[in-house]
């Protein structure tokens, strides 16, 4: 069971959300998540709803307990000088009333069911945006700092290309050269500033706040099935959106089938029992006791046309349904192969990261000894700071993928250890 922590001090609001410890490929990054999803408000407010639909299904079903009320009224009769009075209790017992209450109860029941499958996805789609914000906060970070690397390279090139054109070994051009590689460099530095910032910005959007570092984040990918017919099964079933408009299709076929039933005939079981006198003593007090059947046969006009637009709108339902069983499915085949793709670019990204750290390598050797231009060296470079984020840029692919498939699971909030209460 959930433990609750992290309850946010309100006099107006609860939280809903609670977590339990998880074991992931990194538990900073898992912890880091699951205490900033407390503070979405959007998924707080879809939990609220859930639990006023649970209060609902209480609601509904009253209304085929039995109903009572005491009364009594004095007063003065017109013409006479006395005051009559009574009092007494009424109740009133339904006995038959075509299962109409016990249909709607089942609607509201099945109501009820949707608006928790409906908070859990607002759960997991918030769940997928903070780990792709705060992926994006990780991936801006190392390409600022492959930025200020490739940055700080170029300066001390700047500065060797100033040493040999006093020397009489390198010209205006060269010098040219590096400086606007440096310049270029200095913007590229500023545009992953702004990236850092505008993610940071995405997280605190939904957690009031960002966080100060991101470490490494892994792959759930040992916590998904890793055939796609394997991952059709699991969606179909456990799809938070498919469960959601399954339990809405449910209801709306109860709460047509109690709008038929409301316009037969009902039948109660009518008890009182009280007195009445005079409180000016003329006349003697009596009680009266009375048990009745009622039996109430409805005259409704429209209520074909009542009962074929609730059926219509239940049909309308079912159709949502299979819309969103087709939309899983499609999906989800679609999120398997991007994620291949993600994972093959990856693979072919780091053999090029090799690749370029060599030629880099080999052309400062070649460069010292004249056998490479400044060009050269500066395009060696700036492929190396490339190669490095095209990793950085693919790994965020990745992770961003890996989620958004847990989540077209259902399977997002048990990796983070979440839940709705």
């Amino acid at each position: 069971m959930a433990a609750p922590i992290g309850l946010r001090p309100s006099l107006t609001a609860t939280s809903y959300i609670h977590v339990v410890p998880v074991e992931s490929v990194s538990t900073d990054f898992v912890s880091l998540i699951a205490k900033a999803v407390q503070h979405a408000d959007v998924v707080q407010a879809a939990a609220a709803r859930w639990q006023a639909e649970k209060f609902g299904v209480a609601a509904a079903a009253a209304a085929q307990l039995p109903r009572g009320a005491v009364y009594g009224e004095a007063g003065l009769a017109n013409g006479t000088s006395t005051s009559p009075y009574s009092y007494g209790v009424r109740v009133s017992v339904p006995l038959y009333d075509g299962y109409s209450a016990g249909y709607a109860t089942d609607a509201q029941r099945a109501t009820s069911q949707a608006a928790h499958d409906g908070a859990l996805d607002e759960l997991s789609a918030t769940l997928v945006d903070l780990v792709a914000a705060a992926a994006a906060i990780r991936r801006a970070s190392q390409t600022l700092d492959a930025r200020r690397a490739q940055f700080a390279n170029v300066q001390d090139l700047l500065a060797t290309i100033v040493r040999e054109r006093k020397a009489g070994m390198a010209s205006k051009v060269d010098t040219d050269q590096v400086e606007a590689q440096l310049a270029q460099v200095e913007i590229d530095i500023a545009t992953a500033q702004s990236a850092g910032l505008q993610a940071e910005e995405s997280f605190a959007r939904i957690a009031g706040s960002a966080p100060t570092h991101v470490g490494a984040i892994g792959s759930i990918a040992a916590q998904l099935p890793s055939s796609l017919n394997a991952g059709l099964t699991l969606a179909l079933r456990e799809n938070p959106k498919l469960a959601q408009r399954v339990g809405l299709a449910l209801a709306a076929q109860f709460a047509t089938r109690s709008i038929a039933a409301s316009f037969g005939p009902t039948m109660s079981l009518d008890l009182s029992a009280g007195a009445r006198g005079d409180l000016n003593g003329s006349l003697a007090s009596a009680t009266d006791i009375r048990a009745a059947i009622r039996l109430e046969v409805p005259i409704a006009f429209g209520t074909e046309a009542a009962v074929r637009k609730s059926a219509h709108s239940a049909q309308a339902a079912e159709f949502e349904t299979s819309a969103a069983r087709s939309g899983v499915t499609a999906g989800l085949s679609s999120a398997y192969g991007r994620l291949a793709n993600s994972r093959r670019s990856l693979s072919l990204a780091y053999d090029a990261l090799e690749r370029a750290r060599t030629v880099r390598s080999g052309m400062n050797v070649e460069r010292d000894l004249g056998q490479r231009s400044i060009f050269e060296l500066l395009g060696a470079q700036s492929a190396f700071a490339e190669a490095q984020i095209r990793v950085y840029s693919l790994t965020y692919d990745i992770v961003v993928a890996e989620h958004l498939l847990a989540a077209q699971l259902g399977r997002i909030d048990d990796i983070y250890g979440v839940s709705l209460d």
